[in-house]
């Protein structure tokens, strides 16, 4: 459930709000989740279609103390990198599903030197290849990702042998999957 929805005023293509996911006793976080993007289908492979992976939603784990209603790029850039990511396949005709990375080049701002994004499922675990879909009045599927952000290094790792793979690392660190500007290179 969700109340409050940050309206979009300006669409330069696609139409992407994204709905704000309050914390909960059992879940000291909000999500940030787009609205908008899984109206257009994705350039997804034709061997990928069948799987019903056309259309994409994105999400964003934030702590409970973030302050969602800044616009200080401190507290912006992970509402900016959704509604970026967003854009990402019809601006690059393309696609994004589990386990993509997508570089932002430099560090989101001065708080992090996270660079970059990996997507995993969107049940609250690392490497978490299930699906939660939402099914649209004609049959197909909406698939929703969650975006975490990510080093140079743990991008660079994930090349080298797979999303799998930094998932595990990522799991072995036991640590959450919201948001810390500040937390340690896992590689």
């Amino acid at each position: 459930p969700y109340e409050e929805v940050f309206h979009e005023i300006y669409s330069p293509d696609i139409h992407c709000d994204v709905v704000v996911v309050p914390p909960t006793e059992d879940r000291e976080f909000y999500y940030l989740v787009t609205m908008g993007m899984g109206a257009h289908k994705m350039h997804v492979p034709e061997e990928m279609v069948r799987y019903g992976t056309e259309r994409a939603e994105l999400a964003i784990a934030v702590p409970k103390d973030w302050n969602i209603k800044s616009a200080e790029e401190k507290d912006y850039w992970p509402m900016r990198w959704l509604k970026t990511l967003a854009r990402y396949p019809g601006d690059y005709d393309t696609w994004l599903g589990y386990g993509h990375t997508v570089s932002a080049g430099d560090p989101f701002d001065d708080s992090t030197q996270m660079n970059g994004f990996i997507l995993s499922g969107a049940k609250g675990r690392y490497g978490d290849a299930d699906r939660i879909v939402a099914e649209l009045p004609n049959g197909e599927v909406v698939n929703f990702y969650q975006i975490i952000p990510v080093y140079e290094e743990e991008m660079a790792f994930k090349l080298e042998k797979d999303a799998d793979a930094l998932f595990a690392v990522f799991a072995e660190e036991g640590f959450p999957l919201v948001v810390n500007p500040n937390r340690k290179k896992l590689i």
